[in-house]
């Protein structure tokens, strides 16, 4: 846990203590709680190179940054060993962390409200332009283009990217440096609340940057 982190963990606590000492409206403490929870997952986190099928390209590394806002990028690569990245993709909204549903394992609910995708360089533009990414063949490098709109109107099928804006009810568990999310299993996509993963994900381990 890094140094600032611990410092705001150590206040809240003692607050935590002495609001309960003093007697205090229980609904006090709970709100210091929920805030060192919080500070727990305010960070930016990563993980590991993994496969993909995006775009015609072979490997991803998926980055939250949690703070203020919320954002999700995803970058992706032609070789499998996530080399040199040639696309970006940017989700920005909201996120909240909820109640603990087990040992360090809280809801956590995010709002994707935008997603824009820009190709890093000409290997990625090249891409891009090959499997018409969400109907565009002007690709160019270093230029974003919002496609929330190609990712929210079209078909399931002729989706260029996850239908956004959208919700994700999602579990998450914070161990220390590292993070990981809900499992989808039987049903459970994240769509709803009542489609809210009940199991963790040991694929796939989000590291504390």
């Amino acid at each position: 846990m890094n140094t600032k982190l611990m410092m705001s963990a150590v206040v809240a606590f003692g607050t935590i203590a002495l609001v309960t000492g003093c007697g205090k409206d229980s609904e006090v403490a709970k709100n210091v709680e929920r805030e060192v929870r919080t500070a727990q997952i305010d960070d930016q986190w990563s993980a590991g190179c993994q496969k993909s099928d995006i775009f015609g390209l072979t490997s991803e590394v998926v980055e939250f940054d949690k703070g203020a806002s919320f954002s999700k990028t995803t970058t992706l690569y032609s070789s499998d060993n996530c080399g040199t990245p040639e696309v970006r993709v940017v989700e920005n909204g909201s996120a909240d962390l909820g109640r603990e549903v087990s040992d360090n394992t809280f809801e956590f609910n995010q709002s994707f409200d935008s997603v824009a995708i820009t190709p890093v360089n000409e290997a990625g533009q090249k891409a891009l332009n090959l499997v018409a990414a969400c109907g565009f063949t002007d690709w160019q490098v270093g230029i974003e283009k919002n496609v929330t709109a190609e990712s929210s109107n079209s078909p399931v099928l002729a989706r260029c990217w996850t239908k956004t804006p959208r919700k994700v009810y999602d579990v998450v568990q914070v161990d220390g440096d590292q993070l990981r999310f809900g499992l989808e299993e039987d049903g459970k996509d994240k769509s709803a609340p009542a489609k809210r993963p009940t199991n963790i994900d040991q694929t796939i381990t989000y590291s504390r940057k």
